[in-house]
């Protein structure tokens, strides 16, 4: 006897959104429109992403770099100060929603 686990819940174009026995999902019957949902996703999460750049930085005592603005500390005989490198991810994730 098979049963069926899932009842669609919601239709609107190209997504529908099922119910399951583990939980909600949601299938894209185009293609196009999932690459436009993750874009948008992607392109929030980089307007809301502002890390710190370190740009405004103090001297601490003889062998400490402060960064006034998040407070990471650099000690000079643990390799001194790094100056903010973009991660690599991070601009992968900009070229993409450029595209």
């Amino acid at each position: 006897m098979i049963q069926r686990y899932e009842e669609i819940i919601e239709a609107d174009g190209d997504v529908i959104v099922r119910e399951h026995k583990y939980g909600r999902y949601v299938l894209f019957t185009d293609h196009e429109a999932e690459v436009k949902r993750l874009r948008g996703a992607l392109r929030r999460f980089l307007a809301a992403y502002k890390p710190c750049t370190h740009e405004t930085v103090h001297r601490g005592g003889a062998i400490w770099t402060i960064c006034e603005d998040c407070g990471k500390q650099w000690a000079d005989d643990e390799g001194g100060f790094k100056p903010y490198v973009e991660p690599e991810w991070i601009s992968e994730a900009r070229k993409l929603v450029r595209q």
